[in-house]
């Protein structure tokens, strides 16, 4: 019995795996069974090369009931083949090619199966970008079946998926490692916008991912800063960043680690960084690492692309105001790739509606908008403004990287104006040009760079009256060369500590002059020479323990010429409280001594009339700052809150580097300014199409100077202590549209009375310094944005815009100020200046 219960058990046995090897074998049928049966059923030809179908199995499903379309459309996926329709009754089976477009889409999964919500996924070398939304579902169309998609979430160790992986007949799974032994970063993604994310206390902005703001139809990186909390833009300029009660010269800006000293075009209207050259933005308002020194207030580090393009891309477009092309070349494969763009207005060409508000805005006061008076005057305005980019990436090894980035911008114009015999002509030229060359070594736990940079900044205004017997000339110049040379060292000590340290120097030379020429004359009105060489140390240590993050830095700055040393400590601390709420601190020591001051010597034009300075023994001071902040953020299921209070002192500031005109007597002041305020943010995002944020900020700034004022302080010139922010951001599909109004207290100025009782020059009475406030400030902006491809088989996409500043119209006073004309029979100027109306652009893009 047990030999043949063996037997049949054996027997049982072999028929079971003979059965199942028969089921696995029906279980796939080949695909050219597939093929020949539907030419049958539907009267159509496949046409192939017998190999590319030779021996592929697919899973076998219901293809003889469904249509044609259903059917190919799941043959396409279960074999990785590409089927081309030629016409009804003709269809073509080939290979996938790397260009091909295809439409795929996936799940991000945690290993325990949980969904993985807002990761971040980009098309490898491409501008397409998505989020995973609350099913961790993520989807992509139109894009090369050879492309890859990377794969970014905090708390999830990055990943990369070749899209033909992807290329199923259903939505696959994608399961992410958790990041485990890693410095923990506080990371608020979306903090504004798609683009826009908060590291512990630092910004970044990635311009080719960043959603629509309002008023904007260009990424304008300066622009898209000043919508945060904290940030304020009290005179409608890309380049007034105000950053918590400070001056736009107490920013560090710098472009591919150069230091620039003018970020402008259009005499501060828009933004000299062209956003397509654009990779990162780091923007930090306080706590700033001790590897940024020069400035007291915010940092701006905009940074290119260092990697290698084995891709010819680029892009190009035009709006009312200006035209710009961007390229990137590949020089040699994966070893050398170059990036180079160009912009230039062409209002000296055509002066468009968008042109014409600008005009308005930057002119007015000037005798460039002044209307003849008589029919015997004549003006004419020649003004635009150029920028070029070079950026060159090569490839020595896998550990060590070699770059070299170049900038130039340039400002230019030439008013003449004249009547009869007499004749006015002012050139005013801005410049600002820098070059960067850097070398990285990664090794396997530390990083080594150097660096040598220059940046040169020039400014020259000239003003000439001729007459037919006579000419008098007033020149206006300024000029700043920096030359520096970095190295920095930064490594792992552990799993839980970092470190950074390195040495700067730097060698700064700055010029200005102002004089007036005629027959048989030369004055000198003011001149300064300056030189200044600078040599740097400091170390950063990063450590996270048990959900804490403390980053502590020292910078030792040795001024040679001033023969004086400052520590700078900083400090920053952020600390997990639960898993949605946060809390950080900070404090810093920073010192600076370039600066900007208001001259008004030579203002025949009212335009640039800021200019570069540098502290001395015998002049201006080197300014000094100590800031602390705390606050709070809880981010959760959409919602988004953050709320920050800080203080700031800043000493050794004067009446001429913190922008004060004095109006009650010309004297050079000392003095210091304090500053207090408050951050509120709360956003609200619905999905990855709809979201929405408002911001309040409160700020109060006092400046005290000794011998004015009775030595008591009074409201700082930038004082706009409520601001209010709201957007509203809605993406349908490729269509982008966002709602933004802005509402502040207007800011402060020194009013002023008239007694005009007695005889000759008039008596003006100064009222309370800083003592009265311009009218509220309000305007609602709008944008929008849609792309489009160029076809299934092509690379080429489409952008157009429109967008329109204070939709309502409102008349804004931005600015008032008082003085009074030469001589005897004088009269009183009120000066003020508004800002935009109703401002239109429009803009078309194509990338390829």
């Amino acid at each position: 019995m047990r030999v043949v219960f063996t037997l049949c058990s054996l027997i049982f046995s072999i028929w079971c795996v003979s059965g199942q090897s028969e089921t696995n074998v029906k279980s796939e049928i080949t695909l050219e069974k597939i093929l020949s049966d539907l030419e049958q059923i539907h009267q159509v030809r496949f046409s192939y090369i017998d190999t590319v179908v030779a021996g592929k199995t697919v899973v076998p499903f219901d293809y003889e009931s469904n249509t044609l379309h259903e059917v190919v459309f799941r043959l396409e996926r279960l074999s990785s083949l590409n089927f081309i329709t030629i016409n009804e009754k003709n269809i073509v089976v080939r290979p996938f090619s790397e260009d091909d477009k295809v439409n795929v889409c996936g799940y991000l999964k945690e290993m325990s199966a949980e969904p993985i919500i807002n990761a971040v996924l980009k098309i490898t070398g491409d501008k397409i970008v998505t989020q995973s939304d609350k099913r961790g579902y993520f989807e992509f169309t139109n894009v090369p079946f050879g492309s890859n998609i990377s794969v970014d979430h905090l708390g999830f160790i990055s990943l990369d998926i070749p899209v033909k992986e992807l290329y199923k007949d259903k939505c696959p799974h994608v399961n992410l490692t958790e990041r485990l032994n890693e410095l923990p970063e506080i990371t608020l993604s979306d903090f504004l916008i798609g683009g826009m994310s908060k590291v512990n206390n630092e910004i970044i902005l990635k311009p080719d991912e960043l959603g629509i703001l309002p008023g904007l139809i260009e990424p304008d990186i300066l622009k898209s800063i000043q919508q945060l909390p904290g940030v304020n833009g009290p005179f409608e300029t890309a380049s007034g960043v105000f950053v918590r009660g400070t001056s736009p010269d107490m920013n560090l800006v710098k472009w591919n680690g150069i230091k620039t000293y003018n970020q402008s075009h259009f005499f501060g209207m828009l933004s000299a960084f062209n956003p397509f050259v654009t990779d990162e933005v780091l923007f930090i308002k306080n706590g700033v690492s001790a590897e940024y020194g020069d400035r007291i207030s915010g940092v701006i580090d905009v940074r290119s692309d260092n990697t290698i393009n084995n891709d010819f891309k680029g892009s190009a477009g035009l709006n009312m105001i200006y035209g710009d092309v961007f390229l990137k070349v590949p020089i040699i494969k994966n070893k050398l790739s170059a990036t180079v763009s160009a912009r230039r207005s062409f209002n000296d060409f055509l002066e468009t509606f968008t042109y014409d508000s600008y005009s308005d805005r930057v002119f007015q006061n000037t005798r460039i908008n002044e209307v003849p008076a008589t029919p015997g005057q004549t003006s004419e305005n020649d003004f635009y403004f150029n920028d070029f980019t070079t950026g060159v990436n090569y490839r020595i090894n896998n550990r060590n990287n070699i770059s070299f980035n170049s900038l130039y911008t340039k400002n230019d114009l030439e008013f003449r104006s004249g009547e009869q015999d007499l004749n006015y002509t002012d050139r005013l030229k801005t410049e600002n040009e820098g070059y960067n060359l850097k070398w990285i070594h990664n090794s396997h736990n530390f990083t080594v760079e150097t660096e040598a940079y220059y940046s040169g900044y020039l400014l020259n205004y000239h003003f000439m009256r001729s007459l037919p017997s006579t000419e008098e000339n007033s020149f206006k110049n300024n000029s700043v060369d920096d030359l520096g040379f970095n190295a920095t060292v930064s490594f792992d000590l552990n799993k839980k500590g970092r470190v950074k340290t390195g040495y700067q120097f730097s060698n700064n030379q700055v010029q200005y002059e102002f004089k007036n020429t005629g027959p048989g004359y030369t004055l000198i009105l003011d001149q300064a020479d300056e030189v200044l060489n600078t040599h740097s140390l400091f170390g950063q240590y990063d450590l996270s323990v048990n959900k804490s993050s403390i980053k502590a830095g020292l910078r030792i700055n040795h001024y040679s010429e001033l023969r004086k040393t400052y520590f700078e400590p900083r400090i920053a601390l952020e600390q997990n409280l639960s898993n949605n709420f946060y809390f950080n601190a900070t404090a810093e020591y920073r010192t600076q001594t370039v600066s900007q001051i208001r001259e008004s010597v030579v203002s025949d034009l009212s335009l640039e009339n800021q200019v570069w300075s540098m502290a001395s023994n015998d002049g201006f001071p080197v300014i000094e700052s100590y800031q602390f902040s705390t606050g709070f953020a809880y981010d959760n299921n959409g919602w988004l809150v953050d709320i920050e209070g800080y203080y700031r002192e800043i000493e050794n500031i004067t009446t001429l580097t913190f922008g004060f005109l004095n109006p009650v007597d010309n004297e050079f002041r000392l003095g210091n300014s304090s500053v207090r305020g408050s951050d509120v943010l709360i956003k609200k995002q619905v999905g990855n199409n709809f979201r929405s944020w408002a911001s309040y900020s409160y700020l109060f700034s006092e400046n005290q100077f000794t011998g004015l004022n009775d030595d008591q302080p009074f409201p700082g010139n930038w004082n706009i202590e409520h601001t209010i922010k709201w957007t509203a951001y809605y993406q349908i599909k490729s269509l982008q549209l966002s709602l933004g109004w802005t509402w502040h207290t207007g800011k402060t100025f020194t009013s002023v009375t008239v007694d005009e009782s007695g005889a000759g020059p008039l008596l003006i009475n100064y009222g309370e310094l800083n003592g009265s406030n311009l009218p509220i400030y309000h305007r609602l902006d709008f944008s929008m944005m849609y792309e489009f491809g160029g076809g299934q088989k092509s690379d080429i996409r489409y952008r157009v815009g429109a967008s329109v500043l204070n939709l309502y119209d409102r008349e804004n006073l931005l600015n008032r100020e008082f003085r009074t004309t030469p001589g005897i029979d004088n009269s009183l100027i009120d000066n003020r200046i508004y800002g935009l109306g109703i401002t239109p652009n429009v803009t078309f893009r194509v990338f390829w």
